[in-house]
């Protein structure tokens, strides 16, 4: 390692003995950035100078100097917010960042910093000048590989010497953002904005993320805006409770003989859709407690009221050939079986699909063995689960493995749009979760009507609504 200011002496070069869990890390976002913050601003210029960036003979200067160097502190800015991030979480973590060129398309609206492929080379010169620790490669190998980074003792101290309530900056995104069907990438420029669908969604999220800005989303316990937490993984996540504004995905599917259609719909982008039932129920709407409110078994429910069938109080109550699994378990693959017979486009590859998504959730793995001597999750199993389903609800048939999901996750999110706009023409928050909301415990009346209206005008049927461990 090359000499660093911040070095007090020769003793501190040698401590990457720390403990060295590839695995404890949070993860790069490139929408996320620290809000103003005049100390990590003086830490920044710090960097910028130790690194000497301007006269590293590997970068090449397509702008001027001063607009380029605005764009690698914006860089070393980012990286540093990352860095503070993890270190709030214990001094031995990392940061995960794909290194790949593609990740940092600069027009991409999943990257509104414009962070470029320049972060590599930064981050080689932090770790030449003994600032980052830096490892290469690493993660599940069904995954893509990841490039881990940690802040030497030396700079987690200086980290540690910023405000220990530092938030992200709370940017609005555009409202709709257009995805190809197939290759799942944004479409840059997707004119048809007169759809009665687009501009009834945009609309809608517009109106919410207007109300939004005035209002204080944090969880019972916890003072900042963010908060660390783990999976049933074991992996890492932060959230960020002031990221709290609405967009709308639509995915556009174009074919030469009909046209272009637009599916989806689905509203993404709060901190509080990401987060696990046990943390939602600490969530506070301006210091007040909430409530969650769910719809049973919505899709199943959407297919089968497209049908004018009215199913019952509990659609995931039936035998799918597993003995005396319980009924949580039950319910957990009848769940992932019916996403993806409804996604896959055959039952070969949905079959593969939920065998995957089961050997994958070892909980569950583990619960159906506990049950079945010598269980063996074979494709011969997983095919009879679709064939149970379907012989209890034949409405299915016609509909599964046709990649018919995003159309009828557009109708959920059709729905999802009337409950909200209920809400907010009656000047009330509410926090959604695709096929649940969150509103203020004072609200949980308004939000039932809203719910069972919302469906009422949609369909020519009745859905079950629930809290956590009840039904309403």
């Amino acid at each position: 390692m090359k000499d660093s200011i911040f070095y007090d002496g020769p003793d501190e070069r040698f401590e990457w003995e720390r403990l060295q869990d590839k695995n404890d890390c949070i993860f790069f976002d490139k929408k996320s950035m620290a809000d103003s913050c005049v100390r990590l601003d003086e830490l920044v210029e710090e960097l910028y100078t130790i690194l000497d960036v301007e006269n590293y003979t590997n970068f090449s200067y397509t702008a001027s100097k001063v607009a380029q160097a605005s764009k690698d502190k914006t860089i070393i800015r980012m990286v540093l917010w990352h860095l503070y991030l993890a270190n709030q979480g214990h001094p031995d973590q990392y940061v995960a960042i794909s290194l790949r060129s593609d990740t940092f398309k600069y027009c991409n609206i999943y990257n509104p910093y414009k962070i470029c492929k320049r972060i590599s080379p930064i981050l080689h010169k932090m770790h030449e000048n003994g600032l980052i620790d830096f490892h290469s490669g690493f993660m599940n190998p069904k995954t893509s590989k990841f490039t881990r980074i940690r802040s030497s003792l030396c700079l987690a101290e200086k980290l540690n010497g910023l405000p220990h309530d530092l938030t992200e900056i709370s940017n609005a995104v555009q409202p709709i953002i257009f995805k190809n069907r197939k290759s799942k990438k944004v479409i840059g420029d997707f004119l048809d904005m007169s759809d009665n669908d687009v501009v009834d969604a945009k609309n809608t999220v517009i109106e919410y993320n207007k109300m939004m800005a005035y209002h204080r989303i944090r969880l019972k316990g916890h003072q900042h805006s963010r908060f660390f937490w783990k999976d049933s993984t074991g992996r890492n996540h932060v959230s960020h409770l002031d990221r709290r504004f609405l967009y709308s995905v639509v995915h556009v599917d174009v074919d030469v003989d009909v046209g272009a259609s637009l599916l989806y719909f689905r509203m993404h982008g709060p901190s509080w859709q990401g987060m696990p039932k046990r943390f939602r129920q600490n969530l506070l709407i301006d210091d007040a407690e909430t409530i969650e409110l769910d719809y049973t078994a919505q899709i199943l429910n959407i297919a089968a009221s497209l049908s004018g069938i009215q199913l019952g109080q509990d659609p995931y109550n039936i035998n799918i050939g597993l003995g005396n699994i319980s009924y949580k378990s039950n319910k957990a693959i009848m769940k992932k079986a019916i996403v993806i017979m409804l996604n896959c486009d055959s039952e070969s590859s949905a079959v593969k699909a939920l065998r995957s998504s089961i050997q994958d959730d070892s909980e569950l793995l583990d619960e159906v063995r506990s049950c079945i001597v010598n269980f063996k999750m074979t494709e011969l199993i997983v095919s009879n689960f679709f064939k149970k389903i379907i012989e209890n609800y034949p409405f299915l048939e016609e509909l599964s493995f046709r990649s018919m999901g995003l159309s009828l996750f557009k109708l959920d999110a059709e729905i999802a749009r009337r409950i909200i706009q209920r809400h907010l023409d009656a000047d009330k928050v509410i926090l959604p979760i695709h096929d649940g909301f969150v509103v203020k415990k004072e609200d949980e009346d308004f939000l039932l009507d809203a719910m069972r209206g919302s469906w009422a005008e949609r369909f020519n049927t009745t859905i079950g609504v629930k809290k956590e461990n009840s039904d309403i």
